[in-house]
């Protein structure tokens, strides 16, 4: 408890020696609106310094000092290389994804399905190259029949000159459709780099076979490289079971959790199984 006191005396001590120190009108602002919970952070400049330091995929290049390694953690922890890639790690550029309706993608954030319904912005930083790239929205969660397989949202391939109009469309933009009471869900933006044209068959894309993929062998079979990435969380809202009905011709699944028998239930129970053995026993 003493030290608690001594600590709050000192901290009020070094801030009237700072109010002394600065006699000028700004610090005596600053006092007066931290004492009664007026000095509110500003947030665009929080969000510039952020910017400056390098974690904001939008940064420039030469000050993305811990840009790349702090993409490479958060996708580890989001086990995007364990569940996607088969544990494959690869240093990712900056990928730029934004929806119209919602959110930036930053890496985890969560966007909902009303937020992405309609087809994302996506960037990334030319290198002046002509490499033509593949990219894919996948979800390692979303697959309703075989957890161990991906489900594809989008995928444009031979895209050039960071236009994705240039590119060959394999499956059209679908929205995030996580079953309800099946938690958060990932969705990962993957741009790859490709040496040669994909020949891949043309399903319709209209039901959730068409749209079962497995990454890494679609990366093995057609010598792709990963490049970049990017991903967001999403949970269940009401515009899943419309986007099933209308893209996949799917009814909407739910899932939920067994609630547990309390004590009295359960000895009911067994009294009525009881009851039911002794009936049973008395006509035989």
């Amino acid at each position: 408890m003493a030290a608690r006191i001594r600590s709050i005396v000192q901290s009020r001590r070094a801030l009237c020696d700072f109010v002394k120190v600065n006699p000028s009108d700004v610090a005596k602002e600053q006092e007066h609106a931290a004492r009664h919970l007026q000095n509110f952070i500003n947030l665009g400049e929080v969000h510039e310094e952020w910017k400056r330091a390098g974690f904001h995929p939008r940064a420039p290049l030469h000050i993305q000092k811990y840009g790349t390694l702090t993409r490479t953690k958060l996708a580890h922890h989001f086990k995007i290389f364990g569940h996607l890639l088969d544990g494959k790690v690869f240093k990712s550029a900056p990928l730029h994804v934004h929806y119209v309706n919602g959110p930036e993608v930053n890496y985890g954030n969560m966007v909902f399905p009303a937020q992405a319904s309609h087809q994302p912005q996506v960037t990334w930083e030319s290198e002046g190259d002509r490499k033509r790239h593949c990219l894919l929205m996948v979800s390692p969660d979303d697959h309703p029949d075989d957890s161990r397989k991906h489900f594809l949202h989008w995928m444009v391939s031979g895209i050039t000159e960071n236009d994705i109009t240039t590119g060959e469309l394999h499956a059209p933009y679908l929205p995030p459709v996580p079953y309800k009471g099946t938690g958060f869900h990932r969705y990962v933006f993957l741009l790859l780099e490709q040496d040669q044209p994909l020949v891949l068959s043309s399903p319709s894309m209209c039901s959730v076979r068409d749209r079962t993929v497995n990454v890494p062998e679609l990366i093995l079979e057609h010598g792709l490289t990963p490049y970049a990435l990017a991903f967001f969380q999403s949970t269940w809202d009401e515009h899943v079971g419309p986007c099933l009905a209308r893209e996949l011709d799917s009814d909407e699944k739910q899932f939920g959790m067994e609630r547990l028998k309390t004590k009295s239930e359960h000895f009911a129970e067994e009294e009525f199984m009881y009851n039911e053995w002794k009936i049973r026993n008395e006509f035989m």
